[in-house]
């Protein structure tokens, strides 16, 4: 639903359209199937609600920024989606803290179960240069953001 709306609000605002060869969201949906057929939780949650809601979160805060000093609108749209990504990103932050003070989990073991995903977060970003530099952003500032916006132990991974 993200997707087309973003995808809706990139058309009003003349961005370019995005047309990923191939597609990073692909290999990230083909490895998240894969750790939910086998039943990883851990995993889907790192790969879903920790980097991914991370990437949403970090990116509707600087388009949303430029959508205000455009005077855009889509003001309640906004809040509502970024409202979302934050939920969704704090279950998922606060699911790890669970998990490593329950010691489900260790730190090596979450970076390792997170490192791909943030390796396609990466590529998800750099295919999509050319759509931030409409808006003035550069890849290197939205990598850095979601950096600064991971939990302190995959902060040295991304």
């Amino acid at each position: 639903m993200h997707a087309r709306i973003f995808d809706t609000c990139a058309t009003w605002l003349d961005a370019p359209r995005l047309a990923f060869a191939p597609c990073p969201y692909d290999s990230w949906e083909n490895r998240i199937g894969i750790a939910a057929a086998a039943k990883n939780y851990l995993e889907t949650v790192i790969a879903t609600q920790v980097v991914l809601e991370a990437l949403g979160e970090v990116l509707l805060a600087r388009l949303d920024a430029g959508l205000d000093r455009a005077g855009a609108g889509f003001m309640r749209l906004r809040r509502l989606l970024r409202a979302q990504e934050a939920a969704h990103h704090a279950f998922g932050t606060q699911t790890i803290a669970a998990a490593l003070a329950a010691a489900e989990i260790d730190d090596a073991a979450l970076q390792d179960l997170a490192s791909p995903y943030l390796a396609l977060a990466g590529e998800m970003i750099a295919a999509g240069a050319p759509a931030l530099a409409h808006f003035g952003l550069t890849a290197a500032t939205i990598a850095t953001d979601l950096r600064a916006h991971l939990p302190p132990s995959l902060e040295r991974v991304a």
